[in-house]
């Protein structure tokens, strides 16, 4: 497979293994698992723990301080795309400058000499949030609401930055356990945007969709710049999930989802899941935190949170019944005597002697609109007044004065005069009591008509200003709808373009491929040949050298036989040391070189030929090494097979030392170096 180069990004063959034009190392876009390798000489792959779009995370320990971490590692064919690697490396830089203690914490991040982005980060131990949804959704409403509260505050801190997220959604959001208590940690800021700095320059460009369709904001949908008011967005969807068990738009293609976001009302909560039971204000808060318009939404993480916590604190029931202030004594007394003269009774004594302690308390419930207004209670209150001190005085003409004696009537006649005195002013009170309440009953009805009349009027202007706001709104839906019809129509030519483009790209791809696996398979042809020639080269040296070993070998058994007649010769000579002797020699036949070797030594000591002792010893030593070396190129060969390449080039360059390595051997420890470089 081809290599390319991580800088220019132009391509060389695979035999290659640096850029002629700037020197750099070359890579391949072949993805390997990095577990058991050491990168960049600081950090030893453990074990690979997850995957996600960009990249694959593995666990890592650090050497310098023996810390284990999650490394993430920059996908082969991501990096061929020069605006992915600088996406890379904004994602590092971002989450760098973040300390919240509710977003995971950067510790380092860096390129391999090969080309291989990475960053390091704290290992998490817990559960995604997209795990627990699936475990235990529905979730408890206030457990939901502290959940997304701590990812609120994990935002504020990176809004304020300039940082979006762009990407908010369950699998994102990791529920760990710290004092006994639950928290959220938010991760992968793999899609964020420097706004504002020297890189507002479109790494994420405009136009181009990054996110997961269920967690889209209608203006990532469709394609329009990207507010903080998008990350809340998505974050009202994942707390919509908790409280349901399932996000609000979720449609058989990704296309179709991201309409409903742009298109469809929020469905109620208990349409997803009959068995949920939130309070109307969690509701309230859910509907404008998910407006399709930016500008109706929560402006900041800041309000999202102190709106969510008032929606909370708004789950108490509110009281049945309200609480009014006392009235006074002076319309306790007014509204008495109101009753009292709309009755019809008796007149009541004169202002002058009603106590108002004695006076009992007023009705629960009296409406406002058959109550006199007090300019018209206290008119009436000295008219009776005036009426009675008059009724008074004609009554008891005497009262106070003594009249003379020749003026007064006699005993007969006075009670009669009394009497009809009495009962015409009795009918006189009697007939202006009567008036009085007449005019008081159209005092009040006219009081009424003209409250009636207000109230009907501002009825009329209220209902006036509602269909003005409703006309309104209506013509701002109308205004809407069209705006969104006209984008959701760019958006599909735009959409048919990209296809169109897609298909261009993909036809010319699949041409580049069949080209690709044609040049394979005529180097993979031309490799074979040459394989099969190594073979046969390698063949031909194998017989000769069995030929040669086997020539040695005779050689060895005719030295060896000669040693033993002379061994013979010399036994009757001199007994001990042929003795000696024959046990070396017998030792060596049997391949036991050590005991060999002691036995020559003994006989050297007894007195034997020490050139000739010197000889068996030098080839017992010999065979020796040959015999390690054989070992040491096994053990190399099943390190080669098991692509161990550090443990095959130390076992193969051990045999090359002693002299005995194979020319297969080393053509495999050539191979062995090269991948271990690699």
């Amino acid at each position: 497979m081809e290599k390319y180069c991580p800088k220019c990004f132009k391509k060389f063959p695979p035999t290659q293994e640096t850029c002629p034009e700037d020197g750099t190392f070359l890579v391949s876009p072949m993805e390997r698992d990095l577990t058991g390798e050491v990168l960049d000489n600081r950090y030893t792959v453990i074990e690979r723990i997850g995957r996600g779009g960009m990249g694959v995370v593995y666990k890592a320990e650090q050497h310098l301080i023996k810390r284990i971490v999650a490394l993430k590692v920059l996908r082969r064919e991501v990096v061929q795309d020069e605006s992915a690697v600088r996406r890379f490396l904004t994602e590092a830089q971002a989450i760098a400058s973040l300390d919240n203690r509710h977003t995971v914490t950067l510790y380092d991040f860096g390129v391999t000499r090969d080309g291989l982005l990475y960053y390091t980060m704290e290992l998490l131990k817990g559960q995604t949030l997209s795990r627990m949804i699936r475990k235990e959704a529905p979730l408890e409403v206030g457990r939901a609401a502290r959940f997304a509260t701590q990812v609120a505050e994990s935002l504020k801190e990176a809004h304020d930055r300039g940082i979006l997220h762009r990407d908010l959604k369950p699998d994102n959001l990791f529920i760990i356990e710290r004092d006994g208590r639950e928290s959220v940690k938010v991760v992968d800021f793999g899609i964020a945007k420097l706004v504002g700095g020297a890189s507002v320059e479109s790494v994420t460009r405009t136009g181009m969709i990054i996110g997961t369709p269920q967690y889209l904001s209608p203006e990532q949908a469709l394609g329009n710049p990207v507010v903080p008011a998008s990350d809340l967005y998505s974050l009202a969807i994942v707390l919509y999930e908790m409280l349901s068990g399932a996000p609000p738009f979720q449609a058989e293609t990704p296309m179709k989802t991201m309409w409903a976001h742009i298109r469809d009302p929020v469905p109620p909560l208990r349409s997803k899941n009959q068995a949920v039971e939130v309070p109307r204000s969690m509701e309230a808060f859910l509907a404008r935190a998910l407006e399709k318009d930016p500008g109706q939404r929560f402006p900041t993480a800041v309000a999202f949170r102190d709106a969510l916590r008032r929606a909370m604190e708004g789950t108490q029931v509110a009281p049945a019944t309200v609480s009014l202030p006392g009235m006074s004594t002076t319309d306790e007394g007014l509204r008495l005597k109101t009753e009292a003269w709309d009755s019809g009774t008796a007149m009541p004594s004169p202002p002058a002697v009603v106590a108002p302690s004695s006076l009992p308390s007023p009705p629960a419930v009296l409406a406002p609109s058959k109550t006199p207004s007090r300019r018209v209670v206290w008119g009436l209150s000295a008219a009776v007044a005036l009426v009675a001190a008059v009724a008074l005085s004609v009554r008891y003409p005497w009262a106070g004065s003594q009249a003379p004696a020749d003026a007064q009537p006699s005993l007969k006649t006075q009670p009669l005069d009394a009497g009809m005195a009495r009962d015409e002013v009795q009918k006189a009170e009697d007939a202006r009591k009567a008036e009085d309440a007449r005019k008081a009953e159209g005092v009040r009805k006219a009081e009424e008509a003209r409250k009636a009349e207000g109230v009907r009027k501002a009825e009329e202007a209220r209902k006036a200003e509602e269909a003005g706001k409703a006309e309104e709104a209506r013509k701002a839906e109308e205004a809407r709808k069209a705006e969104e019809a006209s984008k959701a129509e760019e958006a599909r030519k735009a959409e048919e373009a990209r296809k169109a483009e897609e298909a261009r790209k993909a036809k010319e791809a699949r041409k580049a491929e069949e080209a690709r696996k044609a040049e394979e398979a005529r180097k993979a042809e031309e490799a074979r040949k040459a394989e099969e020639a190594r073979k046969a080269e390698e063949a031909r040296k194998a017989e000769e050298a069995r030929k040669a070993e086997e020539a040695r070998k005779a050689e060895e058994a005719r030295k060896v036989e000669e040693a033993k007649e002379a061994s013979k010769q010399k036994t009757s000579q001199h007994g001990a040391p042929a003795s000696a002797m024959d046990a070396g020699l017998k030792a060596m036949e049997s391949r036991d070189y050590d005991l060999a070797i002691e036995h020559f030594i003994e006989a050297r000591k007894a007195g034997a030929d020490a050139e000739k002792v010197d000889r068996l010893i030098w080839q017992c030593n010999d065979r020796l090494r040959k015999r390690l070396a054989s070992d040491l190129v096994a053990k190399g060969e099943r390190a080669h097979d098991k692509k161990k390449w550090a443990e095959c080039i130390k076992h193969f360059e051990a045999a090359e030392k002693m002299g005995h390595l194979p020319t297969a051997a080393a053509d495999k420890l050539k191979k062995c170096r090269a991948m271990n470089v690699f």
